[in-house]
């Protein structure tokens, strides 16, 4: 009896265990699915960083029209804005320093002209004790020019306001 007791118990144990996985594997996966409807559904891509390459979803590639190929760092530059390529390269050299990075940058991945993107990374150490960074790049275009609308307005609200004080 206490054999069967035994038994029991560790199949009791067995199919519970089982069915915990089961339960997270499904979150894993409902999450996983609402995150890349999230990102996809805007202008905001992952990235990784493997075998010295940018790595890019799919989906970015489709939003530029482009062909899915790893880029190297330096080919990844070329797409940047020259004004902006050495804040590029010394951000690239920072990004390798666990934690969270964020750079906005120009860049003109299609030859139709620059656009403002914003590239993050995170860098950590993974379950097997490598580094690893992954990041998302995200067209920020628009907010950049309602930004620059915002302060083209305020400017001229204040020359306004000091025109009237002279009269």
């Amino acid at each position: 009896t206490i054999l069967v007791t035994l038994f029991s118990w560790l199949t009791y144990l067995y199919i519970h265990e089982m069915n915990m996985r089961r339960q997270t594997f499904y979150a894993l996966e409902e999450e996983r699915e609402s995150l890349a409807l999230a990102i996809e559904s805007g202008n905001t891509f992952a990235w990784r960083f493997q075998n010295d390459c940018l790595q890019f979803k799919n989906s970015f590639w489709k939003s530029i029209n482009m062909k899915n190929v790893p880029l190297s760092v330096e080919k990844f530059t070329n797409f940047i804005h020259p004004d902006y390529r050495e804040t590029f390269k010394h951000h690239w050299q920072e990004i390798f320093i666990q934690g969270t990075h964020a750079i906005e940058l120009l860049c003109d991945f299609t030859g139709d002209g620059y656009q403002w993107w914003e590239l993050r990374s995170s860098t950590m150490e993974s379950v097997s004790g490598q580094q690893r960074t992954t990041g998302l790049i995200l067209n920020i275009n628009e907010h950049k020019k309602r930004e620059q609308e915002l302060t083209n307005r305020k400017c001229y609200s204040i020359i306004l306001a000091k025109g009237r004080d002279v009269v």
